[in-house]
Formats: structure tokens, sequence, C-alpha cells
């Protein structure tokens, strides 16, 4: 009997079971579950919505939140830090977090266990700030690409100065190009009005900003009135006033402003 009689000469789970293409398959391989990274975060986020084998607390307010250490110092480089360090805190089982409100707080733990958080213009600044002070570069670049999408004319000046203080360079040089398309405009909203001189000097500073002799006369006025009504400013504040109000005093579109107006 022929023992190549029950086989299919063309079936190739055959011939690879009789020895023929042994070398085709290989003898091992990695299997990657594509949808295991979102099912370990449902269920992280499971334990924290249930509250379940948390080992940490966290103090905001009135309001006090459990979570896990090792989720937290995986999410945060300012966790990790304090976990790791010597300092009471990496002992502590309730950790208070000063100067931030729960809300905020709350915000910030739903981005860890969840991956998501909802934004709001009125949200979105404390969320970022906290996203700073804990080191969560993705949560706070997140932050700053929502509120390029809501600077307008009554609040890029703030916002300019906001997103420099905390380095995020794409929204404040958004913000700033509005301040120079708008600048008419921009400087008789409140915000501008009540710039302090160095931030003030900053602003005007920049060789984009339209109308420069729009821009002395405003800017010398703004100062005068500031200089000789407010009394609460420091000394060094009325100094670089006073300087700067000298230095734009000579201009002959500001003399003839003034000129005009006290007639």
């Amino acid at each position: 009997m022929d023992a190549d009689a029950g086989r299919c000469s063309n079936c190739r789970a055959c011939n690879v079971m009789a020895g023929g293409e042994a070398d085709a398959v290989p003898s091992s391989s990695t299997f990657i579950d594509p949808a295991r990274s979102s099912h370990l975060l449902h269920a992280i986020s499971q334990l924290y919505t249930g509250g379940l084998f948390s080992d940490v607390t966290l103090c905001a307010g009135n309001d006090e939140i459990k979570c896990h250490r090792n989720i937290l110092a995986a999410s945060s480089g300012f966790f990790m830090a304090m976990f790791q360090s010597q300092f009471e805190e990496s002992l502590q089982c309730r950790i208070p977090i000063k100067e931030m409100e729960a809300s905020t707080l709350r915000f910030v733990l739903d981005y860890i266990y969840t991956g998501k958080v909802d934004l709001s213009v009125d949200s979105v600044q404390n969320v970022l700030s906290a996203a700073n002070l804990f080191q969560m570069i993705h949560l706070r670049d997140g932050c700053a690409s929502f509120m390029m999408h809501h600077i307008t004319v009554d609040n890029c000046v703030g916002v300019y100065f906001f997103a420099r203080a905390h380095e995020c360079h794409e929204l404040a040089e958004s913000a700033r190009q509005l301040v120079n398309a708008e600048f008419e405009a921009v400087s008789h909203e409140l915000e501008f009005l009540s710039l302090p001189a160095d931030k003030l000097v900053d602003i005007l500073s920049d060789d984009q900003v339209g109308q420069p002799v729009l821009q002395f006369i405003m800017f010398y006025t703004r100062l005068m009135c500031f200089a000789l009504s407010n009394t609460v400013c420091t000394y060094s504040d009325k100094e670089a006033q006073l300087s700067l109000i000298n230095l734009y005093a000579g201009s002959d579109a500001v003399t003839g402003f003034s000129q005009k107006c006290s007639s």
C-alpha cells in the first residue's frame, strides 16, 4: 500500500507534518494583543472609581481621593520623585496637595486613570498649571492645544504671559500673533490697560506691532496716567515707568497728542 496514498500532494499542512517544509514555520513567535493596553487602562480606571486596593490618599481642600502609588509614579515625574525620596511624604498614607482646588486635582486624576479629561475654558488654565506641577507634559500640551482654539482679543494678552510662564511656546506664539494683528482692539481691553510697566514694554517692544505712532502715544499716556495715579506700586515700578515716560516724551507724535489733549 502506498504510504502517500492518503496524503494530498498539494496540502501544505500535510507536507509540514511529513517534514517536507519543517523550516517554513518558525518554532516560536511573539503574540501581541492589540487590545491589551486599552483593557488594562479600563481595569485600572475601575480600581480608581471603586477605591479598590488603594495605598495612598491625596488631599485637596476638603476632598480625600484614594489612589495607587505605582500608578501615580508611572504617570508623573513629580510623584515618582516624591515616592523615591527619603522625605516624609514618601512614607505617608495621606498626602496634602497644597494650593490646588479639589476639582483640578480630580481632572488630573481622571487623565491619569482613564487617559481622558473634560476641558473647558473655565478649567483649562488650572489643569495646565497642575500638569506642569506634576510634570505631565502630554497633559500640559493637550491643554495648550485646547487653549489655542480659544484665543480672543479680550484674553490674548493674558494667554501670552500665562503660556510663557508655563513654557508653552506654540501657545505663546499664537497669542502674540493675535496681539500684534489686532493691537488697536487689544489695547482697549482691561487686561492690556492693567499691565505693569515691564509687561507693557514686552508687548510694545515687538517690531510686528502695527501702527507704531499710535503705539507710542498709548504707551506714553498709559504710563503717565499710571505713574501719577498709582500709589501702591513699588519704587522700582515707578522708576521704570518714569524712565520710559522720559524716553518717549520727546516723540513728536506724543508731544502733539499731549498738546491736543490739553487744549
